[in-house]
């Protein structure tokens, strides 16, 4: 099994590591938070299944507290809650990611977390909303509304969180975000 997972990384990684990134880097954990309010709304749902399902593209542990909300939004895998659909999206991308769903949530410490919507249980680092067709990132909460636009701007949000992931596992500081797609102009 422990050939298969490096067989696996290997592959996968490979471009990846060719821009340097060494594998400690993807082996450090990172933790997604869904709030309640995003969890209950279909934007909010697409941009949480959008933002874990980037996450496990890279990053082979990721912590999800994600509630078990009725699935509203399309998902990559069958299911009929969000916290299932969450979970099982990261597993079909990456059959050997080190997967942990918290119920309990965390506390703050210098893991990086991102969190989407309003009100999350566990504390995150960062948090991602969405407004139409706009994205927010910042060290404080946003709301992800229920503008028929918001699935667009969701999945910039989604594109803003996971970058903030990768880019804390090089101890770099993400730039607090507000990006218009309608624009096309950061508004930060």
């Amino acid at each position: 099994m422990n050939g298969g997972r490096e067989r696996f990384y290997a592959e996968r990684d490979r471009r990846t590591a060719a821009y340097g990134v060494a594998a400690e880097r993807l082996e450090a954990p990172v933790r997604i938070a869904v709030s309640d309010a995003a969890a209950s709304s279909r934007p909010g749902q697409a941009l949480a299944l959008a933002l874990v399902n980037m996450a496990a593209r890279i990053h082979r542990r990721v912590e999800l507290e994600v509630p078990a909300a009725p699935l509203l939004a399309r998902s990559l895998v069958p299911a009929d809650d969000l916290a299932t659909a969450c979970a099982d999206t990261a597993m079909a991308i990456d059959p050997f990611i080190g997967l942990d769903l918290r119920r309990d949530g965390w506390g703050k410490d210098h893991v990086p977390s991102v969190g989407v919507g309003p009100g999350t249980r566990s504390p995150c680092h960062y948090y991602v909303g969405a407004d139409a067709w706009s994205a927010t990132l910042d060290v404080e909460s946003h709301l992800v509304t229920e503008h028929a636009g918001t699935l667009l701007g969701g999945g910039l949000a989604a594109a803003l969180g996971a970058a903030a992931l990768v880019r804390s596992l090089f101890g770099e500081r993400p730039v607090r975000r507000r990006v218009s797609l309608w624009g096309f102009r950061d508004r930060g």
